[in-house]
């Protein structure tokens, strides 16, 4: 028994691998045509949407993996008898292609955003649109993805745009979305609000060398909130504030409070000090 499996699991050293790489790659494109044609007896409907990837730059192993598996799906229902569509898209990731958008504008021509025209800035962020989406729609191609290549879109284009703006309009319709004071993260760079998940959180060094008045060097702390508590005049009451400079607590004279806050209504419009 033993050594019937070692001639079984054992292969010689002078036999060539029976796996021919360019055999298998031969013919790709058409055999994916193949693949992917919808047959007019076809059974039950199956429609999958590929996660759009964003025009920010090309495809790299992450959508590969999903790529390979939702082609191994559609593949598979293809073999039950599915009327298998399998929708390809593209995103325009916003602020994030803003962003690439703005360092090739610099790197080609040394201009910035506001240096040019704004339809001129659109009408590059639009060539750069469609070059991304040539060169990812290709990446995928040579993937061997069975896509509907026919019924390919692009989340800006207009019937997602007007989808958009209606969502938009119903949520406010029924109080979803609505207008109000907020703290808010601002990029001084794009001139815009960015979400939390733009915002990257960056621990530096708490203490700095920098350069006083005398030409000397001294050392200052950053990144520290100090607590003032702020009393109000002739009352026992008092309401803490956290800010980043002590210093100016000396010449701050209003203090704005969330009055919508039941705890805060009673210190409305009083006179505060931070002695």
């Amino acid at each position: 028994m033993l050594s019937l499996s070692r001639r079984l699991c054992s292969r010689p050293s002078t036999s060539k691998s029976s796996f021919d790489l360019a055999e298998a790659c031969a013919n790709y494109e058409q055999r994916t045509v193949r693949a992917t044609r919808r047959n007019a007896d076809c059974g039950a409907p199956f429609r999958m949407v590929l996660p759009p990837p964003n025009v920010t730059g090309n495809l790299h192993l992450g959508h590969a993996f999903t790529v390979a598996i939702q082609d191994s799906i559609c593949r598979s229902r293809r073999m039950l008898g599915s009327d298998v569509s399998w929708i390809p898209g593209f995103d325009h990731a916003g602020i994030a292609t803003q962003t690439v958008v703005e360092r090739q504008l610099w790197k080609e021509r040394r201009l910035r955003r506001h240096e040019i025209p704004p339809e001129e800035f659109l009408g590059f962020c639009a060539k750069w649109k469609d070059a991304r989406i040539a060169t990812i729609s290709a990446q995928m191609k040579r993937l061997g993805a069975t896509l509907d290549w026919e019924k390919t879109y692009y989340t800006m284009d207009e019937r997602f745009a007007s989808a958009v703006r209606r969502a938009f309009c119903l949520l406010h319709g029924d109080g979803l979305i609505f207008r109000s004071r907020r703290m808010v993260n601002w990029c001084p760079a794009l001139q815009s609000t960015i979400s939390d998940q733009e915002v990257e959180v960056l621990e530096g060094e708490r203490e700095l060398k920098v350069l006083a008045h005398d030409g000397s060097q001294k050392i200052v702390q950053v990144g520290f909130m100090h607590k003032i508590r702020y009393r109000v005049v002739g009352e026992r009451q008092s309401c803490l504030v956290c800010i980043v400079y002590r210093q100016s607590c000396l010449v701050y004279t209003v203090c704005r409070l969330l009055t919508s806050t039941w705890k805060w209504r009673p210190l409305d419009r009083k006179p505060f000090s931070p002695m």
